[in-house]
C-alpha cells in the first residue's frame, strides 16, 4: 500500500501547483484572447533581407550556402509570421552567421562528420520610430555525415543547413510571441 500513499502525494502535488499558478497572474501564451493579438502583431512585421557572414572555412563553396540559409529562413518566416496584408508597425532584422566544425575523425585524420552551427541575431524595429524595441538571438545546431561521394556529402551539408535554418526561424517567431504577449503596448494595436 505504500504506492496508494505516493499516488495520492502526487496527485495532490500536481493540484496544489495548479492553484499555485492561478493565483499568480500566469497565463499561457497561447490562452484564451491572446490569439487574436498575437497574431495581429505578427502580421504587421515586415522581414528585411537576411544579412549573413560565414566563419573562415565554414562553407565549401563561399558564401553560397549561408546565403540559401538565408533564403530558407526568410521563407519560413513569411510563412509563419504575414498571414494577412496589413501595413507593417514592425521590421525585422536578422544577422546570420554559420561556422562548422568537424567532430567525428577517424584514425587517418579524416573528418566523418561535421557539425554546422547557425546562429541568428535579429532586431524587430518599430517602423514609426524607427527604434529597436525587441533584440535577441537563438542558435541551431545540425550536423552531417561526409562520405566518398562529393555529391551526397554537399546533399547531406545543404539538408543539415536548411534543417538548422528552419530551426532559427520557428524559434524567432516563438521569440516574438513571447515578447508580444507580455508587451502591454502591443495590446493596443487595433
Amino acid at each position: 500500500m505504500w504506492w496508494f500513499d505516493r499516488c495520492t502525494l502526487v496527485v495532490a502535488l500536481i493540484l496544489a501547483s495548479s492553484v499555485g499558478l492561478g493565483a499568480c497572474g500566469f497565463e499561457p501564451v497561447y490562452g484564451r484572447g491572446n490569439e487574436a493579438v498575437r497574431h495581429a502583431d505578427l502580421s504587421a512585421i515586415e522581414i528585411g533581407a537576411i544579412n549573413g557572414r560565414a566563419s573562415p572555412g565554414a562553407a565549401s563553396d563561399g558564401n553560397s550556402g549561408l546565403g540559401r540559409a538565408g533564403l530558407e529562413l526568410r521563407k519560413r518566416l513569411l510563412e509563419s509570421l504575414s498571414h494577412e496584408q496589413t501595413a507593417p508597425r514592425y521590421r525585422l532584422g536578422v544577422m546570420l552567421e554559420e561556422s562548422q566544425g568537424a567532430f567525428a575523425i577517424q584514425s587517418d585524420d579524416r573528418a566523418t562528420r561535421y557539425q554546422l552551427s547557425l546562429t541568428a541575431s535579429f532586431s524587430l524595429i518599430e517602423i514609426g520610430s524607427d527604434k529597436a524595441v525587441y533584440s535577441g538571438s537563438t542558435r541551431s545546431i545540425g550536423s552531417y555525415n561526409v562520405v566518398s561521394s562529393d555529391f551526397a556529402a554537399a546533399v547531406s551539408e545543404a539538408d543539415a543547413r536548411k534543417r538548422a535554418a528552419l530551426d532559427l526561424a520557428d524559434n524567432i517567431r516563438e521569440l516574438l510571441i513571447a515578447y508580444f504577449s507580455r508587451e502591454p503596448a502591443a495590446e493596443a494595436t487595433p
